[in-house]
C-alpha cells in the first residue's frame, strides 16, 4: 500500500529548473563532440556510436584493457566500450592525448545519458521526450516505438507538473524497496535533485538514517571501538575508520586544519588534507565491510568516482597500488574487528542452510551457493531494510495518503531516507514525527541507537 501511496502522490518537478538542465547540457553535449573530435582528430567522430568507439580504441589506438574476457567483451563476443572499460582504460600506460580524449569521450556519454534518463524524461506527457539516451529504456520498448512510428513522451503531468514514479515491494533479496517505471527515483542523481520541488504552498521534509548499515554491523559483529564512538557521540568516520586507516598521519592532518586531535564528534567539519584522508578512509571501510579480499577492495577503490561540482567526475585513486591499499585495508580490519562477526555468519550458513535478519525474520538461503560476501552482505543490509520498513510504516499511519490534500503525503523513500510533501504550516510538526519514527533501538541490536534528524525545504536536494 505504501509503494502504492507514493505512485500515487507523485513527485512536483520545477519545468524551469528542468530547462535549465536541459539547456546545460545539450550545450555541453555540443561543445565536449567538438573537443572530443579535435583531440582524436577525426572529424565526424560520434563518440555515442559503440561501432566508431571501437574502431577508435581497438583498431586505431590498438589499446588491451586490463579486463578479464567476462568483462571486456560484449555477450556476442564484441569489444565492449562499456564505462567498465574506459575506467579501466584509464589504468593503461597512455599518451596524454588519449587519457584526455578517453576522459572526455566518459562525460560526454554521461551527460547523455542525464539528460535522456532524467531531464527530457521529464517533460510533460504531450511532449516529445528527444535528446540524449535513457539508460532505464529496454530494447523492446525501442523497437516497438521505431516499428510503429511512436515519440517516445515526457511523463510529467501538465495539469500538476507531477510525475509518478512506480514503487516496489517483493524485488530485493534484502527487503528494501526499489523504484521503477516511469523512472526509478531511487537512483536519482543527487545533483539533479533541485528539479524535484513542492508544490506551490507546500514544503518537503525529509531525513536519512545516519550511518545505519555501519551502526547494524558494529552491534552485530561486536566492534568496540565504533560502538564506543556511537554511544559517545564521536564521527565513526574520523575517530576510528580514517584515525584506523591512516594513524597519526590523519590526526596532523586534522591539526593543521584546525579541528583538534582525537575524539571528533560528530559534525566536525575536516578540511584539507584531512578532508581527503577521511574520505579515501570511508572508500576503504565501505569495500572492506563485507570481507572483500584485498583485490575486490583494491579494484573498488581504484574506480570510486567522486564529483567535481562542475559536471565533471574524478577518479582519485586510481593510481594506488595493491600494495598501498592492503595496508590501508588491514589497519581498517584491526580498528573495526569485524572478522569474528563474518565467520560467525558463515558458520551459521554452513550450520543451517539460510541466514534470517534479526529485526523481522527475513530469510534467505542462497540457493545459488556459498557466496561469502553476499551471506556477510545480507543481515546488515536486510536489518536496514526491516528498520526502514518499520519507519515508513509507522510513519505512513500518522500521514496517510493525501492527508492535507492531493500532492500530500510520503512522496519518496530511498533507501536510508525519506520525504514527505505537506503544506508549510505543517512542516515542523512532520519534522517531529519523522524524528520519531525514525529514531529508535532495537534489543537484537544492543549498543546502537538508530538516529535521524529531518531537513525542511522547497527541493529535494536540500532534504
Amino acid at each position: 500500500r505504501i509503494c502504492s501511496d507514493m505512485h500515487t502522490v507523485g513527485m512536483h518537478v520545477d519545468q524551469v529548473r528542468r530547462l535549465e538542465y536541459e539547456k546545460k547540457f545539450l550545450r555541453e553535449i555540443h561543445e565536449r563532440r567538438l573537443k572530443i573530435r579535435d583531440m582524436t582528430e577525426i572529424k565526424n567522430l560520434n563518440p555515442a556510436s559503440t561501432n566508431q568507439l571501437r574502431d577508435l580504441l581497438f583498431d586505431r589506438w590498438r589499446l588491451d584493457v586490463p579486463l578479464d574476457e567476462k568483462d571486456r567483451l560484449t555477450k556476442t563476443g564484441d569489444p565492449s566500450t562499456s564505462d567498465h572499460v574506459l575506467r579501466a582504460l584509464l589504468t593503461v600506460p597512455l599518451t596524454d592525448e588519449q587519457r584526455a580524449a578517453i576522459s572526455e569521450i566518459r562525460y560526454y556519454r554521461r551527460v547523455q545519458k542525464l539528460l535522456g534518463t532524467y531531464v527530457t524524461k521529464l517533460r510533460y506527457n504531450n511532449e516529445a521526450a528527444w535528446g540524449g539516451w535513457d539508460a532505464e529504456d529496454s530494447w523492446l520498448e525501442k523497437e516497438w516505438r521505431d516499428r510503429y512510428g511512436v515519440k517516445k513522451l515526457g511523463i510529467v503531468n501538465p495539469r500538476n507538473n507531477r510525475m509518478y514514479p512506480g514503487y516496489n515491494a517483493h524485488i530485493t533479496t534484502s527487503g528494501r524497496l526499489s523504484s521503477s517505471k516511469p523512472i526509478n527515483a531511487q537512483n536519482f542523481p543527487s545533483g539533479l535533485r533541485s528539479m524535484i520541488t513542492a508544490a506551490p504552498g507546500h514544503v518537503l521534509v525529509g531525513a536519512d538514517a545516519d550511518q545505519l548499515e555501519l551502526r547494524i554491523a558494529a552491534s552485530r559483529w561486536k566492534s568496540v571501538k565504533y560502538l564506543e564512538a556511537f554511544q559517545r557521540g564521536y564521527d565513526p568516520h574520523s575517530t576510528v575508520t580514517a584515525h584506523a586507516v591512516f594513524g597519526d598521519r590523519f590526526v596532523k592532518a586534522a591539526l593543521e586544519c584546525g579541528v583538534g586531535g582525537p575524539p571528533w564528534k560528530t559534525g566536525t567539519k575536516f578540511s584539507g588534507n584531512a578532508k581527503k584522508l577521511r574520505g579515501l578512509s570511508k572508500s576503504v571501510a565501505y569495500a572492506s565491510q563485507y570481507w572483500a579480499s584485498v583485490n575486490t577492495v583494491h579494484r573498488v577503490i581504484t574506480q570510486t568516482e567522486v564529483d567535481n561540482g562542475d559536471g565533471t567526475t574524478s577518479l582519485p585513486y586510481l593510481r594506488l597500488s595493491l600494495r598501498e591499499v592492503r595496508m590501508m585495508h588491514e589497519n581498517w580490519a584491526k580498528g573495526a574487528k569485524y572478522e569474528q562477526g563474518w565467520e560467525q555468519e558463515l558458520q551459521d550458513w554452513r550450520n543451517n542452510g539460510f541466514l534470517i535478519e534479526p529485526i523481522m525474520g527475513r530469510r534467505r538461503d542462497f540457493l545459488d551457493g556459498e557466496n561469502i560476501n553476499e551471506i556477510v552482505n545480507f543481515p546488515i543490509q536486510a536489518a536496514g531494510a526491516s528498520l526502514m520498513n518499520m519507519a515508513i510504516i509507522a510513519l505512513s499511519e500518522r500521514i496517510p495518503l493525501f492527508k492535507w490534500g492531493p500532492g500530500t503525503g510520503i512522496i519518496n523513500q530511498c533507501h536510508d531516507s525519506i520525504v514527505v510533501e505537506c503544506p508549510e504550516s505543517e512542516a515542523q510538526w512532520v519534522a517531529q514525527q519523522i524524528t520519531e519514527c525514525m529514531n529508535m533501538v532495537h534489543p537484537s541490536l544492543p549498543g546502537v541507537k538508530f538516529t535521524a534528524e529531518a531537513d525542511i525545504s522547497l527541493r529535494w536536494s536540500e532534504v
